[in-house]
């Protein structure tokens, strides 16, 4: 997939009609179903699920998109109400996302030990990992390299955020452990690139991901 802060989100970066495997070599293990449709028939997709759709001629179709089940429940754990605050430097929110994440995913490595590295992957080399080229021509990190959070040492004027962030953990992680656990990986690794776009800029999210997450 494109990154979530990509004009194309939600969208394969494979071209499934000629696919970089050099690239994208988990495409080759893919296995699809082929469904040809014809005048008055109608085609459900599941939720997460990937599609192609091709026009073997003229035709005139319609698709509609409802929220599922497990969007709901991913909505309900992201509009939880951060102790963030806007008046922060950037350094101090890059730090204090920093912190959050790594209890977020503590909590849910609890049950999914393999939480963390499942997000990072998704993050690293499935998204933003085929997009390096490009993202290598994006402007540096200026004034964010020398933060704490790109040289991190655990600091202790981070202690009173930890305890007020747990308390919102609790609360969402239980919302969180509803979802199904490739949805759960997918709806963090987004959840990722919007904290991390709010801490440092969204030009910056993918320095974060490397150096801070």
């Amino acid at each position: 997939l494109y990154p979530s802060l990509h004009r194309h989100f939600r969208q394969s970066q494979v071209d499934w009609a000629a696919p970089d495997l050099a690239k994208f070599p988990l495409f080759a293990s893919l296995r699809g179903l082929e469904a040809v449709l014809g005048p008055g028939d109608v085609l459900y997709i599941p939720p997460f699920w990937f599609h192609r759709v091709e026009s073997v001629g003229f035709s005139v179709g319609a698709s509609t998109v409802s929220a599922s089940e497990e969007e709901a429940a991913f909505a309900d754990a992201y509009w939880t109400k951060l102790p963030f605050s806007e008046a922060w430097t950037v350094q101090k929110k890059a730090q204090v996302v920093r912190l959050y994440l790594r209890l977020l995913l503590r909590r849910l490595g609890e049950t999914h030990a393999a939480a963390a590295a499942a997000v990072r992957s998704m993050l690293v080399d499935s998204r933003y990992g085929p997009l390096s080229e490009a993202l290598s021509r994006l402007s540096p990190l200026g004034e964010l390299a020398d933060t704490a959070c790109f040289k991190f040492a655990d600091d202790s004027s981070l202690e009173g955020h930890a305890s007020r962030l747990e308390a919102v953990l609790s609360e969402q992680t239980l919302k969180l452990l509803s979802l199904p656990e490739a949805v759960l990986y997918l709806s963090v690794a987004d959840y990722v690139e919007e904290l991390a776009a709010w801490a440092v800029g969204a030009e910056n999210v993918i320095s974060f991901v490397l150096h801070c997450f």
